[in-house]
């Protein structure tokens, strides 16, 4: 796109604060951040449509790395995904510990997985994919550039300090409302009926490749098979049936003791 790059525009420029201490991590491992799991961010480089509310988790198995040693226990037996190697973990650490990794960036060698959720057969309904019904997807019918699309204009954007960037594209009148005089010295009006179009547009578009994605992944969940390939064994029934005697015995234990008034003969 052939957008302009105009300088930040602060509601209060006396009260912006000089450059602070920028922070880093002292992480030991930067896939995992020392936790054992592969970050959600970085998982869903290698895992397409990575859920993780609903998948496995995916343990980090980064050379030197022995925080996922915990996730070894049988307790967490049905619940870790080991796909991602120590060639992976590695490559992952490398991405995340860069000053401004591009995590979008496909160009690692990097394996393509599926999904592996922990409950297959609660993800065989197709919920139904939302979609927006905006009349206009630069300002979202708010008057005001989403601040993601006002950040590919006006770069180090920042919404809580900034002027409020005034939508103008075509056939969008809700930002008439900001013309009032008690927005006057709080509205960037830089953004021109040109360039609005061309973020209604942007905006537009990665609404529709998000609809496919969407609708490709729940495709794909409706292949997957039940998370439990066989039958429970004896034993394992035996175990599962005393933990279930185990629970009911510890809810039972609670109970509420009434008290009796004590009486006193006079």
């Amino acid at each position: 796109m052939n957008l302009p790059s105009l300088p930040r525009f602060p509601m209060c420029p006396e009260q912006e604060e000089p450059e602070r201490e920028i922070w880093q991590p002292d992480w030991h491992c930067y896939c995992c951040q020392d936790t054992g799991r592969a970050t959600s961010v970085l998982a869903s480089l290698v895992i397409a449509g990575y859920d993780p509310n609903r998948d496995r988790i995916p343990v980090c198995q980064a050379p030197g790395c022995r925080a996922g040693d915990k996730f070894m226990d049988s307790e967490f037996k049905g619940y870790v995904d080991m796909r991602l190697t120590a060639t992976v973990c590695q490559q992952l650490d490398t991405t995340s510990r860069q000053p401004k990794p591009d995590l979008g960036a496909r160009g690692m060698n990097l394996p393509n997985l599926p999904r592996l959720p922990m409950r297959p057969e609660q993800e065989q309904s197709d919920p139904e994919i939302w979609q927006p019904s905006w009349s206009c997807y630069c300002c979202r019918d708010s008057g005001r550039v989403s601040a993601i699309l006002a950040a590919l204009v006006i770069p180090d954007y920042d919404p809580n300090r900034d002027r409020i960037p005034v939508c103008q594209a075509p056939g969008c009148r809700a930002g008439d409302k900001f013309m009032d005089s008690e927005f006057k010295g709080c509205v960037d009006m830089r953004l021109t009926a040109t360039v609005c179009q061309q973020l209604d547009t942007t905006s537009r578009q990665d609404w529709r490749n998000t609809v496919k994605a969407q609708q490709k992944r729940l495709v794909n969940l409706n292949c997957i098979k039940s998370l439990r390939q066989r039958p429970r064994t004896t034993d394992e029934e035996m175990l599962a049936h005393q933990k279930h005697q185990a629970a009911l015995a510890e809810a039972n234990s609670v109970r509420v003791v009434p008290q009796i008034e004590e009486v006193v003969d006079v």
